[in-house]
């Protein structure tokens, strides 16, 4: 007479979970090779993508240079620009949170502390609500000749998305109004 048997069958599931085990293991080692790939292109790109947002906020500059700037968490880096050897102002590179994470972005300054135009690098916002702040090319050229004591209104219905870049200008132009207040001939570089 045959018996039933009862209860689980530990063969099966040591099987199963050995066959997960080796997918999940492979499928990890093939991310990290795919990533020794990647990454050098993806920080290329990223360079590239910052170059071209600085030349199309400063487009007549032939020289950029890095300023050791330490003031403020919000500034991922400040730059200085040149048109052969003739100071023209700073690109500050901001990132503030949105609604759905950081919005990255480039504020060129001039010499006076007021912005030039402003270029947003990333971000992560509602598409059709959230990126109207982030991507409206007139609510994005308002800030044009802007300083610290201009008001600009939000967008209705995407606060934080414009927040984030209402307050990414306002450290940036911050960050300069320290820099100026450095006191040497190039504002403070």
């Amino acid at each position: 007479m045959e018996t039933k048997k009862s209860g689980l069958d530990i063969g099966y599931f040591v099987e199963h979970i050995g066959t997960l085990l080796a997918i999940t293991v492979i499928t990890g080692l093939l991310l990290a090779v795919v990533n020794q790939f990647t990454a050098p292109i993806i920080t290329q790109k990223a360079i590239q993508a910052r170059f071209d947002a600085m030349a199309a906020i400063m487009p007549t500059a032939t020289d950029f240079e890095d300023v050791d700037y330490q003031g403020d968490a919000v500034i991922d880096g400040m730059v200085v620009a040149y048109q052969d050897g003739h100071f023209l102002g700073w690109c500050v590179t901001v990132g503030h949170g949105g609604f759905d994470g950081p919005v990255n972005m480039i504020v060129g300054v001039d010499t006076e502390g007021k912005v030039i135009a402003l270029e947003v690098l990333s971000h992560t916002e509602t598409p059709g609500l959230g990126t109207k702040a982030v991507e409206g090319a007139a609510w994005l050229a308002q800030f044009e000749g802007s300083d610290l004591t201009t008001q600009i209104d939000g967008i209705s219905g995407a606060t934080k998305s414009s927040n984030a870049v209402l307050n990414g200008v306002q450290h940036a132009l911050t960050a300069v109004a320290d820099e100026m207040a450095g006191g040497d001939d190039n504002g403070g570089v």
